[in-house]
């Protein structure tokens, strides 16, 4: 429903402005070019405030996306499945595993693979409601295009919000535990990548 910053004006002037950074030069007028100025989650919040009543039967799509333009679907954020902005229930991958849900205890568990080759998704969720602390102990690849391999991580409560993003960890990273449920998406393998990740709820 977030339509570009110069509908409703005259003679080709704008009707609302962004707050850009330095090199942003020129300023991107729409959400469908090259660049765009605002997040994901900044459309999504603009969806809400102005647009929340448009589409009462794409509710749904709310938590991970916002209803488009005529109200026929939902647009979703990164990793998250059209129409409705559903997570990936089941991955393909053989190097990615069979398991994709794990549940926290108050112990550390580990979640570790060797060669990693495809998109693979993992859901860690707390066993008793408590926020789920992770550590990423090491994410690396022998290859020269390690620096294409992505880890995504979804660690805040609004999984709308633009996702932590890591490449080639070497040593422990701790991520603040900040909600009871953790999404992990490992995408862009252009290289075989060993990962190893510690996790466990929060005292």
């Amino acid at each position: 429903m977030i339509l570009d910053n110069r509908f409703g004006g005259k003679y080709n002037k704008t009707t609302y402005t962004f707050k850009f950074y330095s090199y942003y030069n020129p300023p991107v007028y729409s959400l469908y070019g090259l660049i765009r100025s605002f997040t994901f989650n900044d459309y999504r919040r603009l969806n809400y405030m102005y647009c929340k009543n448009d589409c009462p039967h794409l509710l749904g799509c709310n938590s991970h996306g916002y209803p488009n333009g005529d109200c026929s679907s939902c647009v979703c954020g990164p990793h998250f499945l059209y129409p409705s902005c559903q997570m990936y229930p089941v991955y393909n991958n053989p190097s990615c595993g069979i398991k994709t849900m794990y549940t926290a205890y108050s112990r550390k568990l580990y979640l570790t693979r060797k060669n990693v080759t495809g998109n693979c998704y993992y859901r860690i969720k707390s066993s008793t409601g408590r926020k789920v602390a992770i550590t990423v102990n090491s994410m690396e690849s022998s290859s020269t295009y390690y620096l294409f391999n992505v880890l995504d991580i979804y660690y805040r409560s609004d999984w709308a919000v633009t996702p932590l993003r890591l490449r080639h960890i070497h040593s422990n990273l701790v991520i603040p535990p900040l909600y009871k449920e953790v999404y992990l998406v490992f995408h862009d393998m252009f290289s075989p990548t060993n990962f190893s990740i510690t996790y466990h709820n929060s005292k």
